[in-house]
């Protein structure tokens, strides 16, 4: 993600200078979005064409979760409890969009759990890489 953090701080600066949502209800706003798409995933066994209604809901959502760290930046409005919240939504809406996914697509439970934990211990590592040395690393 790291190339496009630059892209997009540039491209979305004009537009969070002028917002008057918090950063953290963008947060929120992402999450909600994550959550329908995970939905609409997680029914697609049923309904195939939901798989499709949950392309733009992702896309809209991972765009408010870039917007959100803009926002604070530019109205210089981050705080210790928003970079938390984002993280914390961040992870959740990782492992729901998996569960979503996996389950929407009929695959077997063992290696459904087996890939949610995956995903999991990956998201607790990047975050406890941060604290230990206090950096993001994206590489």
């Amino acid at each position: 993600m790291h190339p496009w953090r630059a892209r997009l701080e540039r491209w979305f600066t004009p537009f969070a200078r002028q917002t008057s949502l918090p950063p953290n209800a963008i947060t929120i706003i992402a999450l909600l979005l994550n959550v329908a798409g995970a939905a609409a995933m997680g029914r697609g066994n049923a309904h195939p064409w939901l798989f499709l209604a949950a392309i733009p809901l992702i896309a809209s959502a991972g765009l408010a979760d870039a917007i959100d760290g803009i926002v604070a930046r530019v109205q210089d409005r981050a705080t210790p409890f928003g970079d938390f919240l984002d993280h914390c939504a961040d992870r959740l809406s990782d492992a729901l969009l998996a569960t979503g996914w996996l389950v929407g697509s009929g695959v077997r439970q063992s290696l459904a759990i087996a890939a949610i934990i995956s995903i999991m211990m990956n998201g607790y590592l990047g975050t406890q890489i941060e604290a230990t040395y206090r950096q993001r690393s994206y590489d």
